[in-house]
C-alpha cells in the first residue's frame, strides 16, 4: 500500500510542478510588456521581431523550470528513495513537455491581460489548482467522476494529460496513449505561444 501511495504522490508532485511553470512564464511575460519594466520598454522599441522575443523568453523560462523539475525528480529518486517503475528517460520526456505547456500558459495569460500582477497570479493559481483538482491530484474520486460524466474536460486538461502520461509509464505501459497525451500537450503549447505572439504584436503604447 505504501508503495502505491508513493507512486501516487510522486505523480502528483511532478505533475503539479510542471504545471506551476505558468508562474515562471508569467514572470517572463513581464519582460515583454513595455508598461511594466524599463527593460521591457527598451526591448519593445528594438528591431527584434516579437516572435523572437517571445520564443527567447519562453526557452529561457523553460530551461530554468525544467531544471527545477529535474532536481525534484532526482530528489524523489535518490534522496527519498522512491521507486520508479518506468524509465527515467520517459519521465524526463513527460516532464519536459509538461514544463513547456506550463510556461507557455503563463506567458499567454500574462500577455493577454492588462490586469494587475496580483490578479494575474490569482488567475494562474485558479487555473492550475482547478486543473489539478479535475485531474484527481487532490482526490482521485473527482477524476473518476469527471471521466464518467464529462470525459472531454480531462482530455483537454493539461494537468490530467501530464498525470495520465506518467500513469502510462508507471502503471499502464501504454506508449501509444502516452504519445497521444504528449502530442496534445505540445499542440496546446503551440496554440498558446502563437496566441501570445498575436497579442504582443498588436499591443501599442502611447509613450515608452
Amino acid at each position: 500500500v505504501s508503495r502505491g501511495l508513493g507512486d501516487v504522490y510522486k505523480r502528483q508532485l511532478v505533475g503539479m510542478a510542471c504545471l506551476y511553470g505558468c508562474f515562471v512564464g508569467m514572470g517572463s511575460a513581464f519582460w515583454l510588456q513595455a508598461n511594466v519594466t524599463d527593460l521591457a520598454a527598451r526591448q519593445c522599441v528594438s528591431p527584434v521581431h516579437r516572435m523572437t522575443m517571445i520564443l527567447t523568453e519562453m526557452l529561457t523560462s523553460f530551461f530554468i523550470h525544467f531544471l527545477n523539475v529535474v532536481i525534484l525528480l532526482l530528489y524523489l529518486r535518490y534522496v527519498l528513495r522512491m521507486e520508479f517503475q518506468g524509465s527515467m528517460a520517459q519521465m524526463l520526456l513527460v516532464s519536459l513537455v509538461g514544463c513547456i505547456v506550463g510556461v507557455s500558459m503563463g506567458i499567454f495569460v500574462s500577455s493577454a491581460s492588462k490586469l494587475s500582477e496580483n490578479i494575474k497570479v490569482a488567475i494562474m493559481l485558479g487555473i492550475s489548482m482547478t486543473g489539478s483538482t479535475l485531474a484527481g491530484l487532490m482526490n482521485s474520486k473527482i477524476k473518476f467522476a469527471v471521466d464518467q460524466n464529462m470525459p472531454i474536460i480531462n482530455k483537454l486538461n493539461p494537468a490530467a494529460l501530464i498525470t495520465d502520461a506518467f500513469y502510462c509509464i508507471n502503471v499502464y505501459d501504454d506508449p501509444v496513449r502516452m504519445k497521444t497525451n504528449l502530442m496534445t500537450l505540445l499542440l496546446m503549447a503551440v496554440v498558446l505561444t502563437a496566441g501570445s505572439f498575436l497579442v504582443v504584436r498588436r499591443v501599442r503604447y502611447d509613450s515608452i
